[in-house]
């Protein structure tokens, strides 16, 4: 078996999450390669399997990475699948995982045309202090803050009637329990739940993120925590027609003001999947792409 772990050619052969998968199939002796999605002179029907990894660049290019899964599927087994890839990259997906029963977390959305309507949105939902974040987009990137003033709204009215991103925005209430309570995420392989962890925003903020001072730990979850996040999963498959239990997947949850776990998202394009928290999480994934592709 040869495996492609896709990345893109902003990006270093390996980032800091991944370094244990890396050493892993090292060790291992698993035959494995890294490889650009934007590579022109990638030969993907050299590999059993490509895993999408580190294609962090996909958002302001989505059409092309759409085209390049269709192209790779193809030629190689992709994973996670493009159909997937293509539904899970617009957060719009939310809407039909609710549909089927996810508890998510309550949301507006928006495109630039409506930005004036803003405000009486706000105010019907009874929300004070809000955030505002893009359709499609990952990393907190293009995502604001809205306090409970008129200068603050008036202020992100106007940010979102020149949106950067054409697809538009959702808008959802200021969670203030992710300051002390952070975001909880839950990684499965193969449909099997393999390690959680718990990442904190800096003092003041909301952005988890390492790389806006977040910081991580790993994560006891407790039976019902897991069963939330299977049922979110289980509501995905229905909504979208999966037929198996995906290889990876990462479900990112936050907690109400009552203090009730709600669906932030669903990961399942290029997520982080925390290994260095997780040491049998590389032979986890491993073993879940090796039973895919039997």
């Amino acid at each position: 078996m040869r495996l492609a772990l896709v990345t893109c050619q902003s990006l270093p052969r390996a980032v800091e999450d991944d370094a244990p998968l890396f050493r892993h199939l090292r060790e291992v002796g698993q035959d494995f390669e890294s490889v650009a999605w934007d590579d022109p002179t990638a030969r993907w029907s050299e590999f059993d399997a490509a895993i999408v990894r580190t294609t962090w660049d996909y958002c302001p290019r989505l059409p092309e990475f759409l085209a390049w899964a269709r192209r790779a599927s193809a030629e190689t087994r992709l994973i996670n699948p493009p159909e997937v890839l293509s539904w899970n990259t617009n957060k719009r997906y939310l809407a039909a995982v609710a549909a089927e029963g996810a508890e998510i977390i309550p949301t507006e959305w928006l495109s630039p045309a409506e930005a004036e309507t803003l405000p009486a949105r706000l105010a019907a939902r009874g929300w004070g202090r809000a955030f505002l974040k893009p359709v499609v987009g990952a990393g907190s990137d293009h995502t604001l803050r809205i306090e409970d003033d008129p200068q603050s709204r008036a202020a992100a009215v106007q940010y979102l009637r020149q949106y950067p991103v054409a697809e538009g925005a959702l808008v959802q209430p200021y969670l203030h329990r992710v300051e002390s309570a952070g975001e909880l995420s839950l990684v499965y392989f193969g449909g099997q739940f393999s390690h959680a962890v718990c990442k904190r925003p800096p003092a003041g903020d909301f952005r988890v993120q390492v790389n806006w001072g977040g910081q991580y730990r790993s994560y006891d979850t407790s039976v019902a925590e897991r069963d939330f996040a299977e049922r979110c999963l289980a509501a995905a498959g229905r909504a979208f027609g999966l037929t198996a239990p995906l290889v990876y997947a990462r479900v990112d949850l936050l907690q109400s003001p009552e203090g009730r776990w709600w669906l932030n998202e669903l990961e399942l394009v290029e997520p982080a999947l925390y290994f260095e928290h997780a040491p049998e999480g590389p032979a986890r994934l491993l073993a879940a792409i090796r039973a895919a592709l039997d």
